[in-house]
């Protein structure tokens, strides 16, 4: 492909029309589209399915899953669109990568203990009929 935006990669603004930005632009857009479905996708996990008996943990991984895709996204966007472009092409960027899978693990976990914790509301104990019925808590009963 060689007309109208030249060899693959970003344009270079020699062609008319075609803004040296607009990559970004649209990068920018999808990274702030998938930020606002995945934390979407979160809090609906944690608003209308509470955790309730053994699902719970499954339940706990699922929102764990998007808090990890929403951390990710969020790093995509700080790294693609937020950060200057780098000076030359053998510019090390591992920082940004770092910084990537070295929170990632612990923003898992607090989504995992934030959701464990509203489950705790809505949630049952996994005892027999017989234990539940002489629980102290009403709902138990």
């Amino acid at each position: 492909r060689v007309t109208p935006r030249g060899e693959y990669g970003v344009p270079d603004g020699e062609h008319p029309g075609f803004p040296t930005d607009q990559h970004k632009n649209y990068d920018t857009l999808h990274l702030l589209s998938l930020c606002a479905c995945v934390a979407a996708l979160y809090c609906l996990n944690f608003r209308f399915q509470p955790t309730r008996g053994k699902g719970g943990t499954i339940n706990c991984a699922r929102a764990a899953a998007y808090a990890g895709a929403l951390w990710a996204a969020f790093m995509g966007l700080i790294v693609t669109c937020a950060s200057a472009p780098p000076a030359s092409a053998d510019e090390d960027k591992t920082g940004d990568f770092v910084v990537l899978w070295l929170f990632l693990p612990a923003w898992c976990y607090l989504a995992w203990k934030h959701n464990a914790a509203r489950g705790r509301l809505f949630s049952y104990p996994d005892a027999s009929p017989r234990v539940m019925r002489k629980s102290e808590d009403p709902r138990v009963r």
